[in-house]
Formats: C-alpha cells, structure tokens, sequence
C-alpha cells in the first residue's frame, strides 16, 4: 500500500508548515502550498532532510479558481489526496468597525473564506467516490475562538473564521457517513 498523502495550504511557515513536518514524519507524503516559494523549498528540504517525502505547490488561495483547478488536478495526478488542510490565512490589521474598508473585508473574505472552499471542494466529490472503494478521505481547515468570541477590531476575521467553523460543522452533518471524515 502506498504512503497516505495529504494537502496542507498556508504551509510556508506557522502551523501548516508544523503540520507538514508532522505528517511527514509518521510516513505521509506532504503536498505543501502557499504563496512563498522560496519558503516552501525550505519546507520541502528540511522534510526531505528528515526522512520524509513533501512537494511545493505555489499557491495563492484567494485566486479561488486558479486553486480549485490546481488542486483538482493534483489531487488527480497523484492518485488523490486522503487529507486536505485548508490552513492558508490572514488576520489582517485590527480596525474598529466603521473603520475597515470594503477592500479589508474582500481580501480577508477571499482569503479565508472563499479560499478554504476553493481548497476543500474540489476534493470531496472525488474523496466520496474513492469512499466507495473503501478509502475513506479527511478534510480539514483552520478556525479560530475569534469565531465564537466577538473581538474589538475584529468583525471582518471573526466573521471569516465564523464562516469556516459553521462549512465545517454542516460538512460534519453530511460527510463521514459516506467516508469523508471532517
């Protein structure tokens, strides 16, 4: 049987590249993706460096249909992915309400919003067929208590992360009696 792989977005640096190096050490073929580049060559080497397998994937999230194509044709080159961690995201700088601009909430809406859904849709529909072979698949993302906690100069990120627990909970509703677990 072949290494588990996964997918975990915002894996340049924090807690993607933490999660990254995890997998990898307990034999998970890692996919890592982000913005940077540079960083995800790092990444990627000190995977390797410790025994483990990874690959970068330049990826900027809050193209959501650059994303979803592009991770819709990974997950089909390698045989499909068992984990996808949409983890990518931004905190933006913290501005009262009434003093957040449209563009604030369009890129923090694009980022963490829109494109966690860029990242987890493509592969659910493929992860419930391969379900039905009896390879079970795992979506995950990254939230936040700001979810739950209104914050002072934070309505647009809670509202995001909001956004994300509540995809996660329905999807929790709907997926793992079919064989994906959330």
């Amino acid at each position: 049987m072949s290494a588990p792989k996964a997918l975990v977005t915002g894996a340049s640096s924090g807690i993607g590249a933490a999660v990254a190096h995890k997998m990898a050490a307990r034999g998970v073929e890692v996919w890592v993706a982000a913005r940077r580049r540079d960083r995800l060559d790092d990444v990627v080497r000190a995977i390797g460096a410790a025994g483990g397998i990874a690959h970068a994937v330049e990826l900027d999230v809050s193209n959501a249909a650059e994303t979803a194509a592009r991770i819709e044709a990974i997950d089909g080159d390698f045989g499909g992915f068992d984990l996808v961690l949409a983890n990518a995201g931004i905190g933006g700088k913290a501005k009262l309400v009434g003093e957040t601009t449209w563009q604030d909430v369009d890129t923090m809406f694009r980022t963490n919003v829109i494109g966690v859904m860029a990242t987890l849709m493509p592969v659910v529909p493929r992860m419930l067929e391969r379900a039905k072979a009896g390879r079970r698949g795992h979506i995950a993302a990254v939230s936040s208590m700001a979810s739950e906690l209104p914050l002072p100069a934070a309505a647009d990120y809670g509202a995001s992360k909001a956004a994300v627990s509540f995809y996660l909970e329905c999807a929790q509703q709907d997926l793992p009696r079919r064989g994906v677990d959330v």
